[in-house]
């Protein structure tokens, strides 16, 4: 029975960052007019899939946190981990889903401020994450 639990956790923390190592392999490497379609709908394909990453941190964190200074660190790294989940997917909105729509319906010009405007707010996720990791470790 708790063989069973530990594969079901195990599957459930993994699923995503395997899902996502395999996506990677068929991400185009470059945005351009030939692989915008492609680019856009892998990101909207991952969308939902992002924020499954903090699983890996979340699960082993379950439970309610007591009254006491690791109670307050586990309430802090699940701050930080609901802010990455936030600013990565909008990261993959913005620099995915967006540029790739405006790259393939001809759009020039825009597809580098969504880039700027996606690369700042997923850097902000992947700091809150990192925190979240330091609080944890």
């Amino acid at each position: 029975m708790r063989s069973l639990r530990v594969l079901r956790t195990t599957a459930l923390v993994t699923a995503a960052p395997l899902l996502l190592a395999a996506a990677g392999l068929m991400h185009p490497r470059h945005l351009t007019a030939a692989t915008a379609g492609g680019w856009a709908g892998l990101h909207i394909a991952l969308l939902p899939v992002f924020p499954f990453l903090v699983l890996g941190l979340v699960v082993p964190l379950w439970g309610r946190p007591g009254r006491d200074a690791e109670g307050a660190l586990t309430v802090l790294a699940w701050a930080g981990c609901l802010f990455y989940a936030a600013y990565y997917s909008w990261l993959d909105a913005v620099a995915g889903i967006s540029a790739g729509t405006v790259v393939d319906h001809g759009v020039h010009g825009a597809a580098g401020w969504l880039f700027a405007t996606g690369d700042a707010l997923g850097r902000a996720g992947v700091y809150a994450l990192a925190v979240a990791c330091l609080i944890r470790s």
